[in-house]
């Protein structure tokens, strides 16, 4: 009976992990230079978030893909983890700096580094991760932040580029810094949120889409998906 027991809790904490979206990231094969310009991701695949299904919060009404939407790349190697984001966005404005630039046009990525190790707790450790990136008020003044980790990272890559339907921006993010390493096959938890804001003055967040279809990956890890690091 005991045995029956944890056979059951360990399927029940692997079904757990294993559940909702997965994707898997390309490992490098030659060098990615951060600038904005994203014609070193024409062949990797992407997160597509374009649909109602995404819309998490709707502090005013959301027109559509023309007024906010994304493609989110991923690609590796040994010392970083690199994402590019291409985002379609009628108005690019941030009024607001550090904690709070959530408030205007960021992109959050949210890490669960230790996937297996804490599956299923609701709280963030000191391996989870929430980075907000904004490209700043007509993708002039990139800028990024990090909330619920109190790890100091020097060595974070940001470029950003406007373009003529909203955005893109290109990241790096030192995994050295993690004190940690990356290997082909590694799951790490993974969401992904695009906030946006169209009007001067807007007290919060007027519109966020989510890969996980959760607005609450800023208190809560386990409603992150799956990002795979490919071979």
């Amino acid at each position: 009976m005991k045995r029956l027991s944890v056979v059951l809790l360990v399927f029940l904490i692997c079904g757990f992990v294993f559940a909702g979206e997965i994707y898997t990231a390309p490992k490098i094969t030659g060098k990615i230079v951060i600038d904005g310009k994203l014609n070193e991701w024409t062949k990797v695949p992407f997160i597509k978030l374009d649909s109602q299904d995404y819309l998490v919060i709707a502090n005013r009404g959301w027109e559509g893909p023309k007024d906010l939407s994304a493609k989110i790349y991923l690609m590796w190697n040994a010392d970083y983890l690199y994402i590019a984001c291409e985002i379609t966005d009628n108005v690019t404005l941030q009024e607001k700096t550090g904690a709070t630039i959530f408030q205007g046009d960021t992109v959050e990525i949210y890490l669960r580094m230790n996937l297996f190790e804490d599956a299923g707790k609701t709280f963030y450790t000191t391996s989870d991760y929430q980075f907000g990136f904004t490209p700043g008020t007509d993708a002039e003044a990139p800028d990024w932040n990090l909330w619920n980790n109190s790890r100091g990272f020097g060595d974070v890559l940001l470029e950003t580029q406007k373009t003529a339907t909203g955005y893109t921006l290109e990241i790096a993010i030192p995994i050295w810094e993690m004190d940690m390493e990356l290997e082909p096959s590694l799951e790490i938890g993974f969401d992904v949120a695009i906030d946006d804001v169209d009007n001067l003055g807007a007290p919060d967040t007027e519109v966020q889409l989510c890969w996980s279809k959760s607005s609450e990956g800023w208190a809560n890890p386990t409603v992150f998906q799956t990002l795979i690091l490919g071979k």
